[in-house]
Order: structure tokens, then C-alpha cells, then sequence
């Protein structure tokens, strides 16, 4: 230490008083502006840099806050949505139930309505067995109203008959019928009598 110390004592002292501060200005770097440039721009985005990161350690104790709360009211609106839903769930049984209640209601309605269309088809074919009846005993009809001359007359059944086969034809029909039906039985009533056999 003491030869490093001399050694200093001695550079200095050989230095000539005029060459001093030429010495010391040799001593210090010399600064290139651009350097300098750079330096300032590196230490402008340091500091951006910190105030970022400043800014997102609060950002993240915040979330950190939030999401330690968060749990509490999760369970809470999972505990509505389910009792929300449960009511829905009533409401779509009950509805259900309804429907069946309706699906029901329905099948006896048609039930019905089967029932209705075969009385009806039943009524509608019993005019047509009446029509077919009357058709076959017009030949009988054509065939006693024109034997005339009074020698035919009409028994109480069928007159009776006539009357219940003419409900099913046409009324012309009916009454031109009836109307040669009594003409025959006037016509007999007016002829004399037969004399009688001895």
C-alpha cells in the first residue's frame, strides 16, 4: 500500500501544473451525445416500464379482492337459478299434466263423435232399405192399379202398407198413388152387386 501510494505521489508530482487539467479531462470518458440519447430514451421506458407494472400489481390485488369474494355470491345466484328453476319445473309438470288432462278430453270427444257417425251412416242406410223396398213393391203397386173395374180391393194390410211404403218415396208419387187407390175403391163401391148364387 505504501508503494501504491508513492508511486501516485509520484505520477502527480511529475505532472507539470500546466498539464494538470488536461490530465483530469483525460481521466474522465468522454460522453457521445447519441449515447446519451439512448441512455435517456432507456431510462424514459424504464420508468413507463415500472409505472406499468405498478399499475398491474394494483389491477391484480384488485382482481385478487374480487375473486376472494367471488365465491360467496356464485353460490348465492346458483342457489336462485336453481330455485328458479324448480318453479319452472312445477310449472312445465303441471302443465304436462294439463295437456294429458286435454289429450284425454280429446280422445273421448272423438270417441263421441265416432259414435255419431255410425248413427248417422246407420240412419242414411235405413232410407235406402225403404227406397229398395218401395222399388220392389212398385211392380205390385203398377200391376193392382191397373186391374180396375172395381174387382180388386185393397185389404186392410195392404193398405197399411201402401200408407208405410209411400213415406219413402216422392210425395207426387204418394199421392198420385193414393189418389188411384181411392179412385179403384170408389169405383168398386159404385158398381152394382154381384147377384148371388142359388
Amino acid at each position: 500500500m505504501q508503494f501504491s501510494s508513492l508511486f501516485r505521489r509520484k505520477t502527480v508530482a511529475v505532472v507539470p501544473e500546466s498539464q494538470k487539467s488536461v490530465v483530469r479531462q483525460a481521466a474522465v470518458p468522454r460522453k457521445d451525445p447519441k449515447k446519451i440519447v439512448i441512455s435517456k430514451t432507456l431510462s424514459k421506458k424504464t420508468n413507463a416500464l415500472g409505472n406499468r407494472f405498478v399499475e398491474h400489481r394494483e389491477l391484480l390485488e384488485d382482481y385478487q379482492k374480487f375473486v376472494a369474494g367471488l365465491p360467496d355470491t356464485v353460490n348465492e345466484q346458483v342457489r336462485k337459478t336453481s330455485e328458479q328453476l324448480d318453479a319452472f319445473s312445477e310449472e312445465v309438470d303441471k302443465a304436462a299434466a294439463e295437456l294429458d288432462s286435454i289429450t284425454v278430453r280429446i280422445h273421448s270427444i272423438t270417441a263421441c263423435l265416432d259414435n255419431m257417425e255410425r248413427r248417422v251412416d246407420h240412419v242414411d242406410d235405413r232410407p235406402d232399405a225403404m227406397n229398395e223396398q218401395v222399388r220392389d213393391l212398385a211392380p205390385r203397386l203398377d200391376k193392382i192399379t191397373r186391374q180396375g173395374d172395381g174387382e180388386v180391393k185393397l185389404a186392410n194390410n195392404n193398405a197399411g202398407l201402401l200408407e208405410n211404403t209411400t213415406r219413402a218415396v216422392r210425395p207426387v208419387d204418394a199421392a198420385a198413388i193414393l189418389k188411384q187407390g181411392k179412385a179403384n175403391q170408389d169405383a168398386g163401391a159404385r158398381s152394382p152387386p154381384e147377384p148371388a148364387m142359388t
